[in-house]
């Protein structure tokens, strides 16, 4: 997410509004506290995703969503083989030997309903309907109890 984005956030709706940008893994708290929590492009760049999703799950409020984008694998077998240790390393993977790990979008939809939510899955292209300067076949994941 964009710093400015998060500012302007911040300003608007106060320094208490609970915005939170960074690692999950560095996220502290028992309480359930966000509306969305969401996760961008990073299926492929955490080993061990599960737990992300769970954290992810355990910061949603009981009536809140989580949702993920990402990218999918029959589209980017030939772009992983370009990714370097410089991309991995602007997306924040704390790595020193990057590897990619593929968390495919089924695996996240049954953790979803596992814990109760309802799955809806739209294709970024959807969204954007040929607005997006990007067209990179995302699929956005969208859980919400």
């Amino acid at each position: 997410m964009a710093e400015n984005s998060v500012k302007e956030a911040q300003k608007k709706l106060g320094n208490n509004s609970g915005i939170y940008v960074g690692v999950i893994d560095d996220y502290k708290s028992d309480v359930k506290k966000y509306d969305v929590v969401y996760c961008m492009r990073a299926s492929w760049y955490i080993p061990h995703f599960e737990n992300v999703i769970i954290k992810m799950i355990d910061m949603c409020k009981d009536d809140g969503m989580v949702i993920f984008d990402i990218m999918p694998k029959e589209k980017y077998s030939n772009f992983i083989e370009i990714i370097n240790e410089k991309y991995l390393e602007w997306v924040g993977v704390r790595n020193d030997t990057p590897k990619l790990c593929y968390y495919s979008s089924n695996k996240i939809k049954r953790i979803l309903y596992k814990n109760n939510f309802d799955v809806k899955i739209v294709k970024e292209e959807e969204i954007f309907k040929g607005k997006s300067k990007c067209n990179s076949h995302k699929i956005i994941i969208i859980g919400e109890r």
